[in-house]
């Protein structure tokens, strides 16, 4: 109806919601995502320090997200579910 300018929420949000609400789908060329976002959050893996294999652990996924960063599998899988 016109009547918002702005929306703040996640573009994970927006996206499923223009892909999952029948009264949205046909605005999806209607919004602007705006960079820089106004917030912004880090995001962490818990392993517990109670495990005796917590450091391989550790070890293991930084060397394997290390990996996929390398050869793009990491862009790949941000850029299927809409992140840059």
């Amino acid at each position: 109806a016109d009547r918002v300018d702005l929306v703040i929420m996640g573009q994970q949000q927006l996206r499923y919601q223009l892909a999952n609400n029948a009264k949205l789908k046909d605005m999806e060329n209607s919004f602007e995502i705006l960079s820089p976002p106004f917030k912004s959050y880090d995001l962490y893996c818990a392993i517990t320090k109670k495990r005796p294999d917590g450091d391989e652990i550790t070890r293991k996924f930084n060397a394997a997200l290390k990996d996929m960063r390398a050869d793009g599998t990491f862009r790949s899988i941000l850029e299927r579910f809409g992140q840059k």
